[in-house]
């Protein structure tokens, strides 16, 4: 199990996959978009405008408060993750600040249950990047929660993923259960063991991100 985004009605949220926490309008408009065969997958329009982080009007900048529960983590471990927002911040116009009075902010914090999840986008008032030390420990995973919380999900759920890989169903379990099995094969045999295996936010992240956020040059 995944904890669940600190939100006063639970029941409005749940884990959509194994760490991303959407509300339950949303993951059902996407299942009402998604037909569960092996040919079809229609497009999912990007998160709501509402779920964007705020622009500051000075600067240009988007700014994400962050609170970091720092007592769950040494400082070795600190250094890694700090690295991981550094690289985000130096390819986009996003910019992590420490939380001082924002109603909409992030806590990261070790919730003693050994998952590492993230609210897909701004969800309004405090809100949890669950994060183990042993997550932290790489920078890679760090970076990809933070994409989440940026606002978006995992590149599977494309609409045009069928063009580059195919979806081998017979290892995909139900439930959402974890297998050790492929799940995906690249049409290109050649991106195979390739896709997946950046340590730290790429060149067309970023540039999805900047266009999401119509940032100002020079990011754009």
């Amino acid at each position: 199990g995944v904890l669940s985004a600190p939100v006063e009605d639970e029941s409005t949220f749940l884990i959509d996959e194994d760490d991303c926490i959407v509300e339950t309008d949303e993951h059902h408009l996407q299942k009402r978009q998604l037909t569960v065969d092996q040919d079809t997958l229609i497009k999912v329009p990007p998160i709501p405008s509402k779920k964007l982080w705020p622009r500051v009007a000075e600067t240009g900048m988007i700014e994400i408060p962050i609170e970091i529960v720092t007592d769950d983590y040494t400082p070795q471990l600190l250094d890694v993750f700090y690295k991981g927002l550094a690289d985000i911040e130096n390819k986009t116009c996003i910019r992590f600040v420490d939380h001082t009075d924002e109603k909409d902010y992030v806590i990261v914090r070790d919730a003693g249950t050994n998952t590492c999840s993230a609210n897909v986008g701004r969800i309004g008032g405090p809100q949890y990047l669950t994060f183990t030390p042993l997550c932290m420990k790489v920078k890679k995973k760090g970076v990809h929660e933070m994409i989440h919380i940026i606002g978006f999900r995992h590149m599977h759920q494309r609409f045009d993923r069928d063009d580059y890989v195919n979806i081998i169903w017979d290892n995909v379990i139900d439930e959402q259960r974890t297998s050790q099995l492929n799940t995906m094969e690249t049409k290109d045999p050649y991106y195979q063991d390739r896709i997946g295996k950046v340590d730290t936010l790429s060149d067309a992240d970023a540039t999805r991100i900047n266009r999401m956020y119509n940032c100002p040059p020079p990011y754009q």
